[in-house]
């Protein structure tokens, strides 16, 4: 029997100057419905502002017709703004008009407008440090800024055709799977004045020192385009600190090409340029740890465990205290590395000596990241006690200043302890506010864990639509900031959830899905533990 296919409209809208990226939009759309074509009940059309054809009324109100009579809506910006639709309205550009217009319309249950999304193309540092000079940029740094402070609509950026094209395919996913009664909700406009630029009022003149610092606090409380701006002004005359920092804030917003981008240039300025514990010797290797660290989320970890063993040779003997910070994140990102190839006792053994450093140092911070990276090893090797009484002794003597991502951390590996020793309340509870924490700094990839782990939790307690939408939701975090592991996990999860909800079809086609990606990307360990979990289903995959 054939599949009944039904066919929804996505209206692309964007200002001028976008024509090669709208091109790519459609040519993610054209693969995806190829690739599904025998799979999926659902299929996607493309409808642009050209559709609206030629007469009497006018431009922006046929257009807004054409927004009416659609299920969705991807909007694009770069550098422009636009211009207003008409000089008595009280919209700037003709975009910002038709993305409120999506926003209305999905709180009206008569039309098919179901969600929109935001896609930002990255401007130069350049042109961001120099802001205040482009009334055009402004405006659309501006609506970035307003759209981050909402934390209600998906929105995020992108390098380079390739990351457009995957963030594309990553978004039809989820709205295929969207196939329920539409579910209404209402949103305040999101609107920009020209006259009114909190960005550039925010920012003011800090420039230098002053404005890394600034670009590094903004970036830990997720206010991510105020630390794009700030981060553009230090790049210009903090040298290497900003241009490292810069890659580690673009690597956490899955950013991965152009944080290695970054990062390599760091690494080959300090080549053979240092030695003893010269600054430029210091710089090598903290570059070479971030390359290390973007190769193990892209699930490259024989690369990353080689790259990081480089680095930690060519520290001086002894560690000058200088270089300490640096070698004990380099022990500790080892061991995450070693840690996901299946490489349990040296992984703990390095992150002891990442302790002992710290705890020597005094670093409250880095003491909760390495007790967080010392529980998820004892978690996967089956330690669960040991794992639990380490988190529950150090959450109990924390400091109250700890950091709210570092917090969510530790939260999030002791309510996987407590979820595997069936303290499944107590779990809950850890794992909530490990979700929340993560979500008000913007920490995608630590909310994607939370989910992952909120998933296994319905799971157990038998809430699987809930188990669902948190898988559904681990997958699309871990894609948006290119986490392999949270792809495939969540992938997994979907399949596991789907399977208790008796739709078997889509099941083993999502844990295949999840197999076939933990065996592209070398993670074994992985692909065993979901063939062991698949055989006590009784699932054939």
């Amino acid at each position: 029997m054939g599949i009944n296919v039904e066919v929804r409209r996505i209206f692309v809208a964007s200002p001028g100057g976008l024509d090669e990226e709208r091109n790519v939009i459609k040519e993610a759309i054209e693969q995806f419905n190829r690739s599904r074509l025998y799979g999926s009940a659902i299929q996607f059309s493309v409808v642009e502002w050209q559709h609206s054809g030629r007469g009497a009324m006018n431009a922006q109100g046929k257009i807004n017709d054409l927004i009416r009579d659609s299920d969705y809506m991807l909007v694009l910006f770069h550098d422009r703004w636009g211009i207003p639709p008409s000089t008595d309205g009280r919209y700037s550009s003709g975009t910002e008009e038709e993305f409120n217009l999506g926003l209305e319309l999905i709180s009206v249950i008569e039309r098919p407008m179901r969600n929109v999304c935001v896609f930002f193309k990255s401007v130069e540092t350049g042109r961001l440090a120099a802001l205040e000079l482009d009334s055009q940029l402004r405006a659309v740094i501006e609506f970035r800024a307003a759209l981050e402070a909402t934390k209600q609509h998906f929105h995020g950026q992108f390098d380079d055709h390739l990351a457009l094209y995957q963030r594309v395919l990553v978004q039809l996913d989820e709205w295929a799977r969207d196939s329920g009664i539409k579910e209404t909700k209402e949103y305040d406009p999101v609107l920009v004045s020209f006259a009114n630029s909190s960005i550039s009022t925010e920012v003011g003149a800090e420039q230098g020192g002053a404005a890394l610092q600034s670009a590094i606090e903004a970036a830990e409380r997720g206010l991510t385009t105020r630390a794009d701006v700030l981060f553009a002004r230090a790049l210009s005359t903090e040298g290497a600190q900003a241009v490292f920092e810069y890659a580690k804030f673009l690597r956490r917003q899955g950013r991965l090409s152009a944080a290695v981008e970054k990062a390599e240039l760091l690494h080959l300025e300090g080549v053979g340029a240092g030695n003893g514990n010269s600054p430029e010797l210091l710089w090598e290797i903290k570059a070479l740890a971030e390359i290390a660290v973007v190769e193990r989320k892209m699930g490259k970890a024989l690369a990353s465990e080689t790259r990081l063993r480089e680095a930690l040779k060519i520290f001086p003997e002894p560690i000058p205290e200088e270089f300490e910070e640096t070698w004990a994140y380099v022990s500790d990102n080892l061991a995450v590395t070693l840690t996901s190839i299946g490489s349990y006792e040296e992984a703990a053994e390095w992150i002891r000596r990442s302790i002992a450093l710290r705890e020597r140092r005094g670093e409250a911070e880095g003491l909760a990241r390495s007790h967080a990276n010392l529980a998820r090893t004892l978690n996967r090797s089956g330690k669960i006690l040991e794992a639990a009484g380490l988190l529950e002794s150090f959450l109990r003597q924390s400091s109250p200043d700890l950091s709210a991502r570092a917090r969510a951390d530790l939260l999030a590996e002791y309510g996987h302890a407590l979820m595997s020793l069936d303290r499944l309340d107590d779990a809950s509870k850890a794992l909530l506010e490990a979700d929340e924490l993560n979500r008000d700094v913007g920490n995608r990839e630590g909310e994607g864990v939370a989910a992952a782990r909120l998933a296994r939790l319905f799971i157990k307690t038998g809430d699987f639509a809930k188990a669902l939408a948190m898988a559904d939701r681990c997958q699309n975090l871990a894609s948006a900031s290119g986490n392999v592991d949270g792809l495939a996990q969540g992938t997994w999860l979907l399949g596991i959830a789907r399977h208790h909800l008796g739709e078997h079809s889509a099941s083993v086609i999502a844990l295949k899905e999840a197999v076939r990606i933990a065996e592209v990307k070398g993670r074994l360990n992985l692909r065993r533990a979901f063939q062991r979990e698949a055989e006590a289903l009784g699932i054939g995959i």
